[in-house]
């Protein structure tokens, strides 16, 4: 059985025309769709046709080079009947040929469809806010000719994407998290409009829009819809980002270049010489009986429970030539839960706990130093009182 949406495509590919006596099928209704290899062909004999006339492997009694459109009276006078093979060949030369044809006006009719399938829906906005383990929150806005679903940022997993359908198209293009904080830090730059638009053709009214890593064409109108549809998106991805940010106490802390970590803070070779040398006092590996261990290796330091289970917080130093920065890892989904309790560090607890080691030692350099400097006093004032009684034991 030939689907409609095939035989109104095959009509018009061939122009509404009988193939086997040219004259025009007006009326719907008395098309027909011949197969030029009949349907009733055996296995064996398909085989050997596909082979002599070199049809190809994906060639099919139902393929659109076997189809060909008919008058009911045409169709119904050949019946099973197959064609010698002289016109065999020419009347599958001809269906060959109007193959692309057939397939270019079937995927209007499907696009078409679609549209219409699509525009039933009309305009539709909803937000699915939660924060529970395991769901993310969810964002859903669709007019007549776009429609943008996304997940949304959460505490649990700050990384979202969405996917925007084309109905015009019939094709859909996706956003990742990357792609979306593009586009949020640009429009804040300029407008979204001018920041996705490359160019616009004011004959057709088309534009040639950048989203993410695709490129589409949109009508005047599907573009008019998706600057406000993404627009608001934007704003409410912001939002719900800026609460992950909230939850994790990350409002004063930048990522650092192309990594997902965060810069905590700048220190001295000194004073990560420091941090490492508490960090291997405090080894997991051997005998640590305060509520923070640690495991170091090449590239990070981990604090960890005295049960050594949970990550409370992990950095990765930056070695420059006269700082050191320090990098806070984001803690994975099992850890966040354990925030709110205190047992997982968030970015600003994990840097007030350095800055307090950070400050014992800068203390007891300070004590040392002071040490230092009472020695140099007293062995400044017990010379000047030597060389006092030198001289005076002299003059006498």
């Amino acid at each position: 059985m030939i689907r409609n949406e095939l035989r109104v495509a095959i009509w018009i590919a061939y122009e509404r025309k009988d193939i086997y006596e040219g004259k025009s099928i007006e009326n719907f209704d008395d098309l027909e769709i011949d197969h030029i290899i009949p349907k009733s062909t055996d296995k064996e004999t398909l085989r050997e046709k596909i082979n002599k006339y070199s049809l190809g492997d994906g060639f099919t009694i139902d393929s659109i080079e076997n189809l060909v459109p008919t008058i009911k009276l045409h169709n119904r006078q050949k019946g099973n009947m197959a064609f010698n093979e002289s016109p065999e060949r020419f009347y599958l030369a001809i269906a060959q040929r109007n193959k692309s044809r057939v397939e270019k006006e079937l995927s209007t009719i499907i696009r078409n469809r679609k549209l219409k399938e699509k525009i039933q829906f009309k305009k539709c906005y909803k937000i699915v806010d939660t924060e529970q383990y395991g769901i993310k929150p969810t964002y859903f806005n669709s007019d007549s000719l776009i429609a943008l679903n996304s997940y949304l940022p959460s505490k649990f997993d700050e990384v979202g994407s969405c996917a925007i359908e084309f109905y015009e198209m019939g094709t859909m293009i996706t956003l990742n998290n990357d792609d979306i904080m593009t586009l949020i830090g640009w429009s804040k730059c300029s407008t979204l409009e001018s920041s996705i638009l490359h160019y616009y053709d004011s004959k057709t009214e088309v534009a040639f829009v950048i989203v993410g890593t695709s490129a589409p064409h949109l009508k005047k109108d599907a573009f008019d819809q998706l600057v406000i549809i993404l627009t608001d998106f934007l704003i409410v991805y912001e939002t719900f980002f800026q609460r992950v940010k909230l939850f994790l106490e990350l409002n004063e802390f930048e990522i650092f270049g192309s990594t997902r970590h965060y810069k905590l803070k700048e220190i001295t070779q000194d004073e990560w010489s420091y941090l490492i040398a508490y960090a291997y006092k405090h080894d997991m590996d051997g005998i640590c009986n305060e509520a923070i261990c640690f495991k170091v290796n090449s590239h990070s330091l981990v604090a960890l429970d005295k049960d050594g289970t949970i990550v409370k917080f992990t950095i990765t130093p930056i070695l420059q030539i006269d700082k050191i920065i320090l990098l806070w890892h984001l803690p994975n989904m099992e850890e966040r839960k354990l925030i709110k309790d205190g047992i997982v560090f968030t970015a600003l607890q994990t840097m007030q706990w350095i800055d307090n080691l950070l400050n014992d030692f800068k203390k007891k350099n300070l004590a040392i130093t002071n040490n230092i400097l009472k020695l140099k006093r007293r062995s400044i004032i017990s010379s000047t009182i030597h060389k006092m009684r030198r001289g005076f034991s002299i003059k006498h």
